[in-house]
């Protein structure tokens, strides 16, 4: 796929809807985590300042075995647009990652 700078929300959705997570952010059994994960690294290289997008990414690296790729996502996401995010955020980050 495609995208410019400012289609960053769609990158992010394609990757979502790879996932096709539950209502508690738990990725389907039939998920496709390398279309999750192109479309993800798509988002970030396109500038994304979305901290679940990065939380996300970090879940699929860590799923296919790259713990560096997925403690690199997990950081590049701590700091939203303001510079800031939330604890929310933050502990729902780093539960995925304890999930993985």
């Amino acid at each position: 796929m495609a995208f410019v700078p400012y289609e960053t929300a769609y990158a992010i959705e394609a990757g979502n809807y790879a996932l096709n997570q539950d209502a508690n952010g738990n990725p389907a059994p039939d998920a496709d985590w390398a279309a999750a994960r192109e479309a993800y690294e798509t988002a970030a290289r396109l500038s994304s300042y979305s901290p679940e997008m990065f939380r996300d990414l970090a879940l699929v690296d860590e799923h296919f075995g790259d713990h560096a790729a997925a403690l690199a996502a997990a950081r590049g996401g701590s700091r939203s647009k303001s510079g800031r995010v939330s604890r929310q955020q933050a502990e729902r980050g780093i539960a995925a990652l304890a999930r993985s």
